[in-house]
């Protein structure tokens, strides 16, 4: 995989290299989740979940977020919340309830 890594390096792409699992998410430069959130919510406030690697600029931009697992790991000052695979159904009935309470 290093060779394979070490050649897509010199091409205009963004590379997220999974250890673990020996792969490589290859995408176009400068487009992830969050550039294409952003364009589609234009600017509005959104809550996201993640759980890897491909996640962290969704993440770090969210007005909430909720790491599902404890593989990865980002600045302790943003607003995000790691929860268990088993907690994502009960944060959704949670955001779902403070966002009916406000309407």
């Amino acid at each position: 995989m290093a060779e394979i890594y070490t050649i897509l390096t010199k091409l205009e792409l963004s590379l997220v290299v999974h250890s673990k699992e020996n792969t490589i998410d290859i995408s176009a430069k400068d487009i992830n989740k969050y550039t294409i959130v952003s364009k589609r919510l234009s600017g509005r406030d959104y809550i996201a979940f993640g759980n890897d690697q491909n996640d962290i600029a969704l993440l770090s931009h969210a007005k909430k977020g909720y790491i599902i697992g404890n593989e990865l790991k980002l600045d302790q000052s943003l607003p995000i919340t790691t929860i268990s695979k088993k907690d994502v159904a009960e944060s959704l009935k949670n955001i779902a309830s403070i966002n009916l309470d406000t309407d």
